[in-house]
């Protein structure tokens, strides 16, 4: 197959019982077929662009260093290293520096947002029983 046009010309969904998937039609007549994730994916890269927002795209597996790990978290590196330290994000101490694979700081974020998301629950439900005292 030569090199393809990436310039999108439609984007269509379809559901089915075994599968949902989207086919992306290239403007040179090129289909290619995706999971609805990669739609989703794809669409999310595009709302992030649109908004003037810098996107990286990164495998994975791929492991970065300290800094970059901070930076990718959102956290101060000490903040980091403390999370490394108690074993919350699994890292490697190679030449000085620690690196940290993707998916370890990806997990680790999904774990903090799916804490946080309990605890507000938690407490919409003690202010719904009238627990908390005025």
């Amino acid at each position: 197959m030569g090199v393809m046009n990436p310039k999108i010309v439609q984007l269509d969904t379809s559901t089915s019982r075994e599968t949902i998937e989207g086919l992306l039609r290239m403007k040179t007549g090129a289909k290619v077929r995706l999971s609805m994730d990669s739609i989703e994916f794809i669409l999310n890269l595009f709302r992030e662009v649109s908004e003037g927002n810098p996107v990286t795209t990164v495998a994975l597996d791929a492991e970065l260093e300290f800094s970059a790990a901070a930076r990718m978290l959102d956290i101060p590196e000490a903040v980091l290293m403390h999370l490394i330290q108690v074993k919350a994000i699994p890292s490697i101490y190679l030449q000085d520096t620690y690196k940290v694979k993707v998916s370890d700081l990806i997990r680790y974020r999904e774990e903090k947002q799916r804490r946080r998301e309990a605890l507000q629950t938690i407490v919409d439900e003690a202010e719904r029983l009238n627990l908390y005292e005025e």
